[in-house]
């Protein structure tokens, strides 16, 4: 089974200012357990089976956001977003193919992000449109990872695995829409982003350009 949550709620003081609060949660959980035996021979459900197999998995996401929006004059926009997401994982597996031997094991994993963005949209005129911006993230990764491997009723290993990580990612931007005629746009932009993990710094330029053969297929 499966569910998912999202609301909105938004908030407009005057003109110029917009502030909306977002909640989205999703969870998903498959619970699977074999063997199973759809017959009416209830009896059949007694008798030890030769493999039993047993996997329960459960997942889902959660985003928190809240956002401002200040309309400074018709052509001026500013947004600025902070926001918190996170995953979330549980496996847990179950295989014991003879009475003597078995596999066990569970594994956790959880992924959170939070993060601050802020965003200038500048309209030059109508076919001109200008935007630059920042984004700040916080990225924490935490897994855990349990087995056991029962070979005999002698014999078993046992492991036993956590990892934790966590790094930094910030960004810029600058892009240019101009759109000179209904055939013709162009979007040139440049953007730069740093990560922490590793330190890696990157420069990406970027080049749109599209051109409408006959502009009344538009849609």
């Amino acid at each position: 089974h499966f569910s998912d949550i999202t609301s909105k709620l938004s908030f407009r003081p005057n003109k110029q200012n917009e502030i909306s609060l977002t909640y989205y949660s999703g969870g998903d959980e498959l619970d699977l357990r074999l063997p199973f035996d759809l017959s009416l021979d209830f009896s059949s459900w007694l008798r030890p089976a030769d493999l039993f197999f047993e996997v329960e998995h459960s997942w889902g996401n959660r985003l928190f956001s809240l956002q401002h929006q200040y309309l400074h004059s018709d052509q001026l926009l500013f947004t600025t977003t902070a926001y918190r997401t996170s995953y979330n994982a549980v496996e847990s597996e179950l295989i014991h193919p003879t009475s003597s031997s078995l596999v066990q094991s569970q594994y956790h994993v959880r992924v959170r992000d939070v993060g601050v963005r802020s965003d200038v949209d500048y309209f030059l005129s109508k076919r001109h449109h200008l935007q630059t911006g920042i984004h700040l993230v916080s990225h924490e990764f935490n897994s855990s990872l349990t087995a056991a491997l029962q070979r005999s009723t002698s014999t078993t290993r046992y492991q036993d695995q956590t990892s934790d990580l966590s790094a930094f990612e910030g960004a810029t931007y600058i892009q240019d829409t101009w759109q000179p005629n209904d055939r013709l746009l162009i979007q040139p932009g440049l953007r730069f982003s740093f990560f922490s993990s590793g330190s890696y710094t990157y420069l990406s330029p970027r080049l749109n350009v599209q051109y409408v053969a006959d502009p009344q297929y538009l849609i």
